[in-house]
Formats: structure tokens, sequence, C-alpha cells
């Protein structure tokens, strides 16, 4: 379970008020939770998230959303910084590439007169 403080007085004794706030008991101060350093809810957290894994743009992602460009841009920043903290052993080291023909058969192919 997370502990909360109060960010004026590090006092730990906090009270939850209304519309999702919470209030120091020593300096009553009131101020609403941030996850990483800006303000979303869960339910915005989940919608951005849901087309990031469908792998659309931005752009696409504000308008489905309805959540500002500077909020998508910082959540899909922190997001992509989490993921590539934990890359597997299996995706790291050196990578072989093998040559490829893409293109049909060849006799299928336009000849040219050079």
């Amino acid at each position: 379970m997370r502990r909360y403080f109060c960010p004026r007085c590090d006092n730990k004794v906090l009270y939850n008020v209304r519309r999702g706030k919470k209030r120091c008991k020593k300096c009553l101060y009131e101020w609403k939770q941030k996850i990483a350093g800006f303000s979303l809810t869960r339910k915005e957290w989940q919608k951005i998230l849901f087309w990031f894994v469908l792998d659309h743009d931005i752009r696409t992602v504000v308008e489905q959303t309805k959540i500002s460009k500077y909020s998508v841009e910082k959540t899909l920043k922190i997001t992509r910084q989490i993921m590539a903290r934990d890359v597997p052993g299996i995706f790291e080291g050196t990578v072989e590439v093998d040559e490829t023909y893409l293109g049909g058969q060849k006799k299928n192919k336009i000849k040219n007169s050079y």
C-alpha cells in the first residue's frame, strides 16, 4: 500500500475530501493526487494505453480520448521508458539477418532492355 505525504509539511495524517482530493490534518492544505507528475484518472490512463497498444499515432489517441496532446505525449513517453527498462535478455545482443528475395518468381519479372 502506498503512503501519501503532504507536499507542504510532509505530514502523514491525511483525510479524503470531495472529488478525490486529500487534506492534511496539520496545515489543512488540500490537493489532488497526481500520477507520474500530472493529473489523469485511472480511466483516462486505460483509454490512452488501449489506443497505444493498438499502435495508433498521438493524433488518433487525442481524438479518441478527448485528452490534451501534452498529457497524451507525456503518458506515452513514460510508458515507453518503463517498457525500455524491462527488456528480456532474448532481445539483447547481436542480431543476425538472412538475405531474402522478395518479389515473386523470376520468370514473371519484366525484362529490362539494357
